[in-house]
């Protein structure tokens, strides 16, 4: 009856997991290391059941088994493991590495020698869990995660939407609600996964629901969004900021369209590490690209213009800027033409200069004007 109750329990769950796997295998909006993301974070959802259900069963036999040990260094491991992933996929667009997972590795190797050792826990000879004095550590490591996943979004609100700021932020605290409520109300063993499969749902979706307002190659906010936000600080003042990338059809032409897209993300790359609190970059098309300043601070824009160049010129890569400042009551179209001019009259004086890019060296030559 147990077994059964467990099973309803674990059945919205479970239908909710198999679904979501589905979509995600034939949703092709994503790019693949996002995908897999939440393909891995399905499959610890699924495991973490599997692990629940068979630790249930093996607990009603009168000795401990091998499935139930290997089912509990299971949970232990997947749990922490599932905030990795959701950190992951908060930063898509950075290399994570593997210092991220090396906690879990070792947590691995404490859960899955326990039986010998019963560092992190044991069964006694008549199948009673026993903690061990390590038993916490998966724990304390979850919650370890999920402080690092909240820095994260809190530190990158001003680069994601807003919405999935909420996501996560909710989807910490509800599966800290759940783990609580878990540990404390012993009869409820699905309320970690259920929180788990509700958050990976609903990142999905807003992820989802965010591809329609960003660009699909850089990432950056299209110009659609650009206008949206636009229209929604009409009473702010701010500073435009036009960008060009020189010389593409050049790149496309000699190299072929996948190094365009490259220089083409580097330059993306180059704002996003050089915007700071203070500005926020858009792609409206091709080679074109839009900055907004959060304030109307000419030395400020600058620096900002000077930083990227020298970001872009480490690369061999070279752009045009030219910025004008928006005041309240102003036409945004008129001020971004005013831009576009100054940016026009930048890309001239690059008239000059030609990028080397060979053998995987890093040159910027100049010939003689």
């Amino acid at each position: 009856m147990q077994i059964t109750g467990m099973l309803l329990g674990n059945f919205p769950t479970i239908c909710l997991s198999i679904g979501l796997g589905i979509i995600i295998i034939t949703n092709k909006r994503f790019d693949k290391k996002t995908n897999t993301s939440f393909g891995i974070f399905v499959l610890i959802i699924l495991g973490l059941v599997a692990a629940s259900i068979a630790d249930l069963v093996c607990s009603l036999d009168p000795v401990p088994s091998v499935l139930r040990y290997i089912a509990s260094a299971a949970g232990y491991v997947l749990r922490p493991a599932s905030i990795a992933i959701l950190i992951s996929i908060l930063l898509r667009r950075k290399k994570t590495g593997y210092v991220l997972w090396i906690p879990i590795v070792l947590t691995a190797v404490i859960a899955f020698t326990s039986p010998f050792t019963h560092l992190m826990f044991w069964f006694s000879s008549e199948n009673y869990f026993m903690r061990g004095p390590l038993g916490y550590i998966s724990h304390i490591e979850s919650f370890i995660y999920i402080f690092i996943l909240v820095f994260l979004t809190i530190k990158k609100q001003k680069y994601i939407a807003s919405s999935e700021v909420f996501t996560v932020l909710f989807s910490s605290f509800i599966c800290i609600i759940a783990a609580l409520l878990e540990t404390k109300l012993s009869d409820y063993h699905f309320l970690i996964t259920g929180a788990m499969a509700v958050s990976c749902a609903l990142y999905y979706i807003v992820l989802y629901a965010e591809t329609f307002n960003v660009d699909e190659l850089t990432g950056l906010l299209n110009r659609k969004t650009l206008y949206l936000n636009v229209n929604s600080s009409k009473n702010k003042e701010y500073s435009i900021i036009s960008a060009d990338l020189n010389n593409l059809k050049d790149i496309n032409d000699s190299k072929g369209h996948s190094a365009g897209d490259s220089a083409l993300k580097y330059l993306a790359d180059t704002l996003i590490a050089n915007s700071g609190k203070n500005f926020c970059p858009y792609r409206t098309g091709g080679d074109e690209f839009i900055i907004l300043g959060k304030e109307l601070n000419i030395e400020e824009t600058k620096l900002f213009i000077k930083n990227v160049k020298t970001d872009l010129e480490k690369e061999g890569y070279m752009a045009s800027f030219g910025y004008a400042l928006y005041h309240t009551g102003d036409d945004f179209d008129t001020i971004c033409i005013q831009a576009d001019e100054k940016m026009y009259a930048d890309k001239k004086r690059y008239k000059h200069r030609t990028v080397s890019r060979e053998s995987g060296t890093k040159a910027l030559s100049r010939s003689l004007s």
